[in-house]
């Protein structure tokens, strides 16, 4: 079999795999595998090999690595550094190859930028071969070298203790320098690690102590804490790990589609407002994007503070809600943004929610079946789509765009939601529902259905969850229509029947001829004003006004009633957009409309109105506002004698 020499030097790294016998130095300057060496040193009362004194040609042997290489464990030793000088020293893999001109070898550089102590840790799949020798990977041992002819500047001086192969303590991807905690709530953090290792877990003077359980998990509980920082998280398992600038404060889950994922750099006004972003106190994570049919334990992305440089990828919807709130709470603000663009509720549904629904599992389960052959055909469009847009070529000129894969349910909830349910957060924020309006019908179940559930999963069926109502898009019709965007908008207006909702109006923020509004500071300051209201206290109005019914008055006229009026009901412009219907079903303009208090009195045209719709067009008039400046919902109502 092939002999590999490693030679010091590690990086820091983080990962998660079975582990082989340990190689430790003991008072007797022996290992537990190579009792020949005995240039051993009391360092702070524990035993290492001074690394300088040992003879380049001197090394030590590590069986049973031939399984480990290719299943990507990880190379853990532990090493004490006299002075953190910076040098760049390596780890190197050797080959003695016989189908090879000589050794080849691997090498992955680190920094000895530390003072004390310190175990260092790299996944063997991070070697990567110089001239790729054939058979590389046939391992039965590893042997490490003295120094790999390096040599040592002053004040370089390093001992090992110990080197082994195997799992490492790894927290979950959510776990991050600049996180935020939620305050007032337990703790939770939580990894993998060897099964059966102690770990310790502290945050401040707050320390638990946990043990991986037979499939290596751990989940460390530590006591809630008001808003502050910043503080450091420190784990300390088979290796030890530590998480700085950590605050307390309250943590927003955002989500939807590309109307949440819009980017900061393609809004209004986006370079003064990029410039201006200094919010040390608000922090931002991405949830990197991924579908899966079962659910998974993990998601990957990390946390920035928010930055001019930051901000400029991170969602619009997300910033702007949270610097109101921050212009009027001085607390840590964490944004988790999880958001896909052109995606349908049901993909962020779990299972046992789209199960309750039978024309949407019947479809689940159709496309769970076919998903291999959805992604081939999907993956093999959008591989086209570049092609033609890379060649300059008419994107109109392309195929029909195949079922998108990304859409099918459960994948979305499955990867990106399904992990973070265990992470507890302040409440939601939601935009989507465009690409819903192919079944714009089932909405309303649907989006009831995904509230509710994402409650239930949570264990908190008082969790706030405020959504942005669809904004205004395409040409105004001359004449009243049916409208599939129109269906959406009520299923919206109809989940505020769920308690502990909020609904961010923006049919007067939209754009004719751009599904994507620029002006997300008007979406993110309305959502913020349910928040502010609700969570921080602020006596204000957060919505427009809302329709509560609609009573005949005699036999042309009715009389529909508001909430949310505020100081009162105002026009922008003339009083438009409503519509009567007749005894047939046939839809009118109001003839006549008028304000009085918090009522708009509509009359017809000679017939007795059955129903009264307000902005029912995919891009409708908005004339009815609250004197808080906030527009009114579109709505139906039926017309009532009382």
């Amino acid at each position: 079999m092939k002999a590999f020499l490693i030679s010091i030097a590690l990086l820091t790294c983080i990962w998660s795999f079975a582990g082989i016998k340990v190689l430790t130095f003991s008072d007797k300057g022996e290992s537990l595998q190579q009792p020949s060496i005995k240039k051993v040193s009391s360092i702070e009362g524990e035993y290492a090999l001074h690394w300088q004194d040992m003879p380049h040609n001197t090394n030590i042997n590590i069986q049973g690595m031939a399984a480990d290489w290719q299943a990507e464990k990880v190379l853990i030793a532990r090493i004490y550094s006299v002075a953190a000088t910076n040098q760049v020293i390596y780890i190197a893999a050797y080959s003695d190859s016989t189908e090879t001109d000589g050794p080849d070898y691997f090498k992955v550089p680190f920094t000895v930028d530390w003072t004390g102590w310190k175990t260092l840790a790299i996944p063997l799949a991070q070697f990567r071969p110089v001239r790729q020798p054939v058979g590389w990977h046939q391992i039965d041992s590893v042997r490490l070298a003295a120094h790999w002819n390096k040599v040592f500047e002053d004040g370089t001086e390093i001992y090992l203790q110990s080197i082994k192969v195997g799992k490492v303590t790894q927290l979950a991807g959510i776990f991050s320098d600049n996180m935020v905690l939620q305050r007032n709530r337990t703790i939770k953090i939580w990894g993998w690690d060897d099964p059966g290792q102690t770990l310790s877990v502290a945050l401040t003077d707050d320390r638990v102590f946990v043990t991986a359980d037979e499939n290596g998990r751990f989940v460390a509980e530590l006591p809630s804490r008001s808003e502050g920082g910043p503080y450091k998280v420190i784990i300390d398992g088979s290796i030890s790990i530590k998480l700085d600038n950590i605050m307390v404060g309250d943590v927003w889950f955002c989500s939807g589609q590309s109307n949440m994922g819009m980017k900061v750099k393609d809004t209004l006004n986006a370079k003064q407002e990029m410039a201006a972003a200094e919010f040390p106190s608000i922090r931002l994570y991405t949830v990197d994007r991924e579908m899966a049919l079962t659910p998974l334990d993990d998601v990957r992305g990390q946390w920035d503070v928010c930055s001019p440089t930051t901000i400029k990828n991170f969602s619009a919807a997300a910033y702007y809600f949270a610097r109101e709130i921050r212009q009027h709470e001085n607390i840590p603000l964490g944004l988790i943004n999880c958001s896909w663009g052109g995606t349908q509720a049901e993909a962020w549904m779990s299972a046992e929610a789209i199960a309750a629904i039978p024309e949407a599992e019947e479809i689940r389960k159709e496309e769970h079946a076919r998903y291999d052959e959805i992604k081939t055909a999907y993956d093999a469009w959008e591989d086209l789509r570049r092609q033609y847009k890379h060649e300059g070529k008419d994107l109109d000129q392309l195929p029909d765009k195949p079922r998108k894969t990304h859409c099918i349910a459960n994948v979305l909830y499955n990867a990106m939601v399904h992990p973070l349910n265990t992470f507890p957060v302040r409440g939601v924020i939601w935009y989507q529902g465009e690409s819903n309006a192919r079944n714009a019908e089932l909405y309303e179940r649907l989006f009831k259905g995904l509230i509710t559930d994402w409650r239930d999963k949570r264990h908190n069926p008082e969790l706030p969850f405020y959504y942005v109502q669809l904004a205004n898009y395409r040409d105004r019709e001359v004449d009243p229509s049916e409208s599939n965007w129109s269906i959406i908008r009520e299923a919206q207006r109809q989940a505020l029947n769920l308690p502990f909702t909020g609904m961010a109006l923006a049919i007067d923020v939209g754009e004719a001829d751009d599904i994507h509004p620029k002006n997300k500071q008007a979406v993110g300051k309305r959502l913020a004003l349910h928040a502010l209201k609700h969570q921080y206290g602020h006596a204000l109005e957060t919505s427009g006004p809302l329709p509560e019914k609609a009573i005949r008055q005699d036999a042309t006229t009715i009389a529909v009633s508001f909430k949310h009026i505020a100081g009162g009901l105002e026009t922008h412009g003339e009083l438009a957009g409503f519509a009567l219907q007749d005894t047939g079903g046939l839809w009118h303009w109001a003839e006549q409309a008028e304000i009085a208090g918090n009522q708009v009195i509509l009359r017809s045209n000679g017939f007795e109105p059955q129903a009264v719709r307000y902005g029912w067009a995919i891009n409708p008039i908005a004339s009815l506002y609250n004197d808080a400046d906030l527009p009114a919902t579109p709505f139906e109502l039926t017309v009532t004698a009382e």
